[in-house]
């Protein structure tokens, strides 16, 4: 059978006398039914899924055998697959009604009498492309990975370079089209597009070239990883994709606490990595931005220390996280943290989120659907008539009226703590910021200042986990 690779594994050879790829698949289904596919039964597994035409299924085998050997054939057998369906998807996309020039006028009109902050409702701070949900790593804090992935039922996501080219191209289409309409200027150096989703961008074959075309435009570009590839062909391919801000999030500062939460062996490699990138970054003009962040866990609850000691001169900032439990987290449980009246929510204006398959968000806690960017234009689902509703209800206080927002306490995260201050790290001072959510230490100074040593600064630390 044509569509298995040569033998490398003991089920192979029988596979591959099988007379069809629906007996072959379902055979390698049922051998490792009771046990992990290693990167080669998943590779033949995707050929196979290929040959019957399920490219959902092709899709999912070829991310996993990129997840478990990323210099492997995945990247290759995935940009293949997708070349072959790209025209298909193309003539089946359908284009509902656009907004014409006179429409996208009125639309202008009825932002002006509905709204009084007409300058939030145009804002643009940042748009996420999901480019990839899966990853290397299986972390015990990370809700997409470790307690939620399964051979059997879980489908990665991956989002190829041009479909990642058409929404960013549509989103700058859609500034101008405001901006001549409007008489508006949308500094695009102001406007993040975020290249990232829930898994590793690094893993993305393509992930260099949706930097670079993000910053054709003038965008910034800010890219979260976890440092575990970020050296060889992938750092140098980033030093070059003109890079504006990079976070890596390592989340511990000793062998024992990072193999307990992330991967066993590999902190030492990860340090290296970073402090390798960090060096390379400073001979450039301009340079990127570079934060080392920790999630404040029970994991790695006696690490925070040392990890702001060691960090704090390296890095551009430390993020200190609020530690979201994998189970979730109730309403009351959020709200516990502030008592004042219900505002704005912070995490509306200027936020889309948009994934494979161009399925939009138009906030960034999750819920306010925008619509679609594959089958719409950026500039429709950012003056739809739900989205002006959306923050004439927010203005008003009438929360309850807009079904996303109705139970939604994650407002509550961004609303900053204190002013700023600076905080001693060694003799040296720090820039301090603080919301309900995180904890910012710049290497800058900033005003008052606090220790170290007094840990009631940090995010809130849940008692009952483990």
């Amino acid at each position: 059978m044509n569509s298995i690779t040569a033998p490398s594994y003991p089920e192979q050879e029988q596979a591959r006398a099988l007379p069809s790829p629906a007996q072959a698949a379902q055979y390698l289904e049922q051998a490792y039914s009771d046990r992990s596919k290693p990167a080669p039964v998943w590779l033949d597994l995707g050929l196979l899924y290929q040959e019957l035409g399920d490219r959902e299924k092709a899709v999912n085998a070829f991310c996993r055998v990129i997840e478990l050997d990323p210099e492997g054939e995945g990247q290759a057998r995935l940009s293949a697959l997708e070349e072959a369906d790209a025209a298909a998807r193309a003539a089946a996309d359908a284009q509902p009604q656009a907004l014409g020039p006179q429409d996208i006028i009125e639309r202008g009109k009825l932002i002006q009498a509905r709204l009084a902050d007409v300058e939030r409702f145009f804002r643009l701070s940042v748009v996420y492309l999901d480019i990839t949900n899966f990853c290397n790593y299986r972390c015990a804090h990370c809700g997409f990975a470790a307690h939620r992935w399964t051979d059997e039922h879980d489908i990665r996501k991956y989002m190829p370079f041009e479909e990642a080219r058409e929404y960013i191209h549509k989103v700058e289409r859609g500034l101008r089209i405001m901006e001549q309409a409007y008489g508006i200027r949308y500094d695009r150096r102001r406007i993040i597009i975020h290249p990232q989703g829930g898994g590793e961008p690094l893993i993305h074959p393509d992930f260099h070239a949706v930097i670079r075309e993000i910053t054709r435009f003038g965008y910034s570009t800010r890219l979260t990883t976890n440092g575990s590839m970020l050296h060889g062909e992938r750092a140098q391919a980033l030093l070059e994709a003109n890079l504006n801000e990079l976070h890596i999030s390592i989340d511990a500062a000793s062998e024992e606490t990072y193999a307990a939460i992330r991967q066993k062996g590999m902190y030492d490699r990860v340090v290296r990595n970073v402090e390798n990138f960090i060096v390379q970054c400073r001979r450039m003009k301009p340079k990127p931005h570079i934060t080392v962040s920790l999630c404040h866990s029970p994991f790695n609850r006696n690490d925070w220390k040392a990890f702001c000691e060691y960090w704090a001169p390296r890095a551009d900032d430390v993020w200190i996280q609020r530690y979201m439990p994998v189970h979730g987290e109730t309403r009351a449980e959020h709200e516990g943290r502030y008592t004042g009246p219900r505002l704005f929510c912070p995490r509306l204006p200027g936020c889309f989120a948009v994934n494979s398959g161009g399925d939009t968000i138009g906030c960034q806690c999750g819920f306010v659907q925008a619509g679609n960017l594959r089958a719409q234009n950026f500039e429709d689902m950012f003056l739809s008539l739900e989205r002006i509703r959306t923050f004439e209800c927010h203005e008003q206080g009438r929360f309850d009226e807009v079904d996303a927002c109705r139970d939604c306490a994650r407002w509550i995260d961004k609303i900053p703590l204190e002013d700023e201050k600076i905080i001693a790290i060694k003799g040296r001072a720090y820039r301090l910021k603080r919301t309900h959510e995180d904890v910012r230490i710049y290497n800058s100074i900033g005003k008052k200042i606090v220790s170290l040593d007094d840990p009631a600064f940090l995010p809130p630390l849940r008692q009952d986990e483990p």
